[in-house]
């Protein structure tokens, strides 16, 4: 896991995901779906001490038999 935030109330990381900071991902999204994306994660994080954002990464090896 790579960690690209930490926040302590949620209007931080709402604010990340509106402006699609570090997330490729949300740029497929209108506008209106990441407000509805948005208030989705609000209503099921409400009861977070601490969010932590962060994204998986997977390394290809190839050998050349």
């Amino acid at each position: 896991w790579e960690i690209s935030g930490r926040y302590t109330v949620f209007a931080e990381l709402a604010d990340d995901l509106r402006n699609r900071r570090g997330r490729s991902i949300l740029h497929e999204l209108s506008d209106a779906q990441l407000s509805v994306l948005v208030e989705y994660m609000r209503e099921r994080l409400k009861a977070a001490d601490e969010l932590v954002s962060g994204s998986r990464w997977t390394l290809w090896r190839a050998v050349k038999r």
